[in-house]
């Protein structure tokens, strides 16, 4: 697994990645949201989740779990796309 170590990167380089995760992480929340709301559907109208749907809104949500994470300096590892993208977790 590649390691994206920050610590030594300049605070302006470290303030345009912030900049850009800010971004990526905005459209993966909002397309997570969207996720959720078609799955709110395809509940009431079949009486149960759809498999692809849960699974898709999980890695939306998890990436942008690590962007936010990059963002506070919770983690000095780069997100997808220079770092590996989010691992998937069972819901």
């Amino acid at each position: 697994m590649e390691h994206n170590d920050t610590r030594n990167d300049p605070l302006w380089a470290r303030l345009l990645f912030m900049l850009g995760y800010w971004m990526l992480g905005c459209i993966a929340f909002s397309i997570a949201v969207l996720l959720g709301i078609a799955q709110l559907i395809v509940v009431w109208v079949r009486g149960g989740r759809h498999g692809g749907l849960e699974t898709s809104g999980n890695l939306f949500a998890n990436y942008a779990y690590e962007c936010l994470k990059y963002i506070v300096f919770a983690s000095d590892e780069k997100p997808f796309p220079l770092g590996s993208l989010p691992k998937r977790s069972e819901p």
